[in-house]
């Protein structure tokens, strides 16, 4: 979605954003909106932390995606955004989401004659019953349901039960305290202008409680979610730069997180569920990077120039893991000898 699409957004909170956002590109009052949507929360023309993370690539990417706008969700995409509802809008959810049942089709020919299809459904019809791609050629669906696969299904559940519930065999009590502190918002979005560049900024917090001055925030992975292997995922996946940048946001807003937590979400069954705080030195270190890159983003608004990868040839060697593998390999084969 460009910025003119989103001008044109109709709803009623869009319109009432559009009215912040003008307030702060002409220089006006910074705020929140609760329960924006998604659509017009990444229709926003601002800087955002995954816009960075792009940016941190290269400038050109960047300057694709906003340009075309965004690509249509990936199924990984859907499936996350769904963990998110399960966990934090479980009544949404229910609402919004089904999972495909098989295909009602009878086979009419065949040595299959007579049997029900096989396929999975993708395709639901005003009376509940499901159709695949070959038999449901001519059904037009209904409208607003999100389809997932039964395993998609089933995780959103399991993590659902383990951040919130009590009684869930693998429950996460640190989760569940966090996701229920009283007065907490979900899907919180804010908008400022950065102090330094002028530059209009957005985030969107999953949980903020200000009671706890905490902002958690839900990402689910196939990794496992021990410290060792999450580490890695928080720094390869920008996590630290999207929560330092968060976290100038905030205060900026006038709401100052004390504390981001990440709640680490297995896809994979029993759907474990781990709890991070990042600590103060991670949270700074993304907050300087954020603060580096929206300095190179402003630059590259203003001058229309979005560099790509450097111009010269570059001397290449081999990351320090691979140093010390091949080291261990060495010290290995001298042992053997």
């Amino acid at each position: 979605m460009n910025e003119e699409e989103f001008r044109n957004l109709e709803s009623a909170e869009a319109k009432a954003f559009r009215i912040l956002l003008d307030e702060l590109l002409s220089g006006g009052s910074d705020g929140f909106m609760p329960a924006l949507p998604m659509e017009a929360y990444l229709g926003m023309p601002a800087a955002s932390s995954s816009a960075l993370g792009t940016l941190a690539i290269a400038p050109a990417k960047l300057k694709v995606i906003l340009d075309r706008g965004p690509k249509p969700s990936t199924d990984a995409q859907v499936w996350g955004n769904a963990i998110h509802a399960a966990i934090l809008e479980p009544d949404d959810f229910e609402a919004d989401y089904v999972t495909a049942q098989r295909c009602a089709a009878v086979m009419k020919g065949g040595v299959r004659k007579g049997e029900q299809c096989k396929n999975d459904g993708i395709k639901l019809d005003p009376d509940d019953v499901w159709w695949c791609g070959v038999h449901g050629k001519e059904v037009d669906p209904v409208e607003g349901k999100i389809v997932l696969s039964p395993a998609a299904y089933l995780c959103c559940k399991g993590l659902r039960d383990n951040c919130l519930s009590e009684d869930a065999q693998y429950a996460q009590p640190k989760a569940r305290a966090l996701l229920t502190v009283p007065g907490g918002e979900v899907e919180l979005t804010g908008a400022w202008a950065d102090g330094e560049t002028g530059q209009a900024c957005k985030l969107r917090g999953d949980h903020v409680a200000d009671l706890t001055a905490t902002c958690s925030d839900i990402k689910s992975t196939i990794k496992e979610a021990t410290e060792l292997e999450f580490s890695k995922v928080i720094f390869n996946n920008g996590y630290y730069r999207q929560q330092g940048f968060y976290n100038g946001g905030f205060e900026q807003l006038g709401r100052p997180m004390e504390d981001h937590v990440i709640i680490a979400c297995e896809k994979e069954p029993p759907y474990l569920v781990a709890v991070f705080r990042l600590l103060d030195d991670v949270v700074d270190a993304g907050r300087k990077e954020a603060q580096r890159l929206l300095r190179v983003y402003s630059e590259c608004m203003e001058t229309g120039v979005w560099p790509g990868y450097a111009d010269r040839v570059i001397d290449i060697g081999l990351p320090p893991w691979a140093k010390r593998s091949l080291e261990a390999a060495e010290t290995l084969e001298r042992v053997m000898l």
